[in-house]
């Protein structure tokens, strides 16, 4: 009599084995997590079990029950989804890495619109600013001289700091403009005339 055909008389003891060495495998990937080794990638993993438990490293990556307990350590790395590369995450893990993704994203948008407000503050005190004020300035200062060509009607009067209507009446209020309004033309109208000389 023998074994009926299509029996597998070595299915027992293949199984201790696999359950043996799996506690094996464990054991030795408990050690790596209190060891806070951090893995990359899954081969990388492979290796050092191999190592470690003597377990071939192309049973360890094509056995199903050990490469799903090297997996399960790959993927619960504290961190995992920013150093696990994404041709070895499971799929919880590339859902993490896709969150973490559209996290960095949103942060990086609001850093670049926060650049850019400062660019945009930086230039409205820019040279380019300032040359167009004193542009400004100086077209200002032709209307004005055009304005007194026949007989004069205003006078700006850079040490008080004040334009003058000299077409009123003395007696009536001659001050245009004055105060701190006026203190950047002023000021400008100063810097004007000292290039001019």
């Amino acid at each position: 009599m023998g074994v009926p055909e299509g029996v597998d008389n070595f299915k027992n003891y293949r199984n201790s084995k696999i359950d043996a060495s799996l506690k094996l495998l464990r054991v030795a990937l408990d050690d790596v997590k209190k060891g806070k080794k951090k893995f990359t990638t899954k081969s990388d993993l492979v290796n050092e079990m191999s190592e470690r438990t003597g377990i071939h490293r192309t049973t360890l990556g094509r056995n199903e029950a050990y490469l799903r307990e090297i997996m399960k350590h790959l993927t619960s790395q504290a961190g995992a989804s920013t150093f696990v590369i994404p041709e070895d995450a499971t799929p919880e893990l590339l859902r993490q890495m896709v969150i973490d993704a559209k996290l960095e994203n949103s942060q990086l948008k609001a850093k670049l619109e926060k650049r850019e407000r400062q660019e945009r503050a930086a230039t409205n005190s820019s040279p380019t600013s300032q040359l167009a004020f004193a542009d400004t300035v100086f077209v200002l200062m032709k209307v004005l001289d055009r304005m007194n060509t026949p007989e004069p009607l205003f006078r700006v009067d850079l040490e008080k700091g004040q334009i003058l209507d000299l077409a009123e009446d003395p007696g009536a209020r001659q001050v245009v403009v004055s105060g701190p309004r006026l203190k950047h033309f002023i000021e400008a109208m100063k810097t004007w005339q000292e290039q001019k000389r």
